[in-house]
């Protein structure tokens, strides 16, 4: 599964993105990727997958989506997305994320979360994490000083001025 924060801007941090995915799942078995239904990481996700399956041929993957409303499961099936429908907002409100969460934790192997310090992202750890499965948790840092000026001060953080992406399990950023 591809999971992630929904604030996550997936064209301003597509080539990042792409080398965080690209790392783990090039290479490794992977016949199906689940996701969710929201925009950011998991819309980069959607389409990362049609996109890696029809330039090469070795990449024959799927993507699963868990999705909550129908008319957005219809919308997903017609764009040629298996869908699987786990929660609905309406009857559910705010518990339903968590419930799609656990749902795709449940039928989900190995995880990439990338979190962007979103709720969704941190339900996503906490439950992957009870459930014993395989993590790679990456944090997204956008630096506030990526759009300072050179009249400011450096950044005190080394953080090249742009974004970093941190494995949570302090190996080098990529």
């Amino acid at each position: 599964a591809i999971v992630g924060d929904r604030r996550i801007d997936p064209i301003r941090h597509r080539e990042l993105l792409i080398r965080v995915v690209a790392s783990i799942v090039h290479g490794g078995q992977v016949g199906r990727i689940i996701t969710g239904d929201a925009c950011g990481i998991d819309a980069f996700a959607r389409r990362y997958v049609r996109s890696i399956s029809t330039s090469d041929p070795f990449y024959d993957w799927e993507a699963t989506v868990y999705c909550a409303s129908n008319e957005r499961a219809e919308l997903l099936r017609q764009e040629g997305y298996d869908v699987i429908r786990c929660s609905d907002w309406r009857r559910h409100g705010k518990t339903a994320g968590p419930m799609r969460n656990g749902r795709i934790v449940k039928d989900g192997d190995e995880f990439v979360v990338i979190d962007g310090g979103g709720p969704g992202s941190a339900d996503m750890v906490r439950q992957i994490t009870a459930a014993g499965k395989k993590l790679w948790h990456f944090v997204i840092d956008d630096c506030p000083c990526a759009n300072a000026s050179d009249d400011e001060p450096a950044c005190e953080r080394d953080c090249s001025h742009g974004i970093v992406i941190h494995p949570v399990d302090d190996s080098e950023p990529i």
